[in-house]
């Protein structure tokens, strides 16, 4: 039987070994993800650490320690179409990373810009009938 491909480690699809980039330490002579998965996870890790000082290893930990959940309101995923990473929320000013958000908590806590404004906010919601 002649070996012509194999299944992404990433997306888990069967490709021809076409797709992948050739490496020989690999025992099939290819690495383990597609040509597709491999620069969309470097991208992603490039960008981890360009904009936050993250590495793809910081943010699995973070992802870890909050179940794989938002930190605020315990959704699975981003909630966007584009990707389903959550959002890493950080101090604008500092650049110190907070945690992990879902999409709609990262961009509406990002709004209020300061604590106190937040706070605010949270009197204004417990004072006209919040459910």
């Amino acid at each position: 039987m002649i070996d012509i491909g194999k299944i992404c480690s990433i997306c888990k699809v069967f490709k021809p070994f076409t797709e992948y980039h050739k490496h020989r330490t690999q025992q099939n002579g290819h690495v383990p993800a597609c040509k597709p998965c491999n620069i969309k996870r470097n991208f992603i890790k490039g960008q981890l650490l360009k904009r936050y000082g993250l590495t793809i290893e910081d943010y699995n930990r973070i992802l870890e320690e909050q179940n794989s959940r938002c930190g605020i309101c315990g959704r699975t995923d981003s909630g966007r179409k584009t990707s389903k990473r959550l959002c890493v929320d950080h101090d604008h000013e500092t650049k110190r990373v907070r945690g992990l958000l879902c999409n709609n908590c990262n961009l509406g806590i990002g709004r209020f810009k300061t604590q106190a404004l937040l706070e605010k906010a949270i009197i204004y919601y417990k004072k006209h009938g919040a459910k």
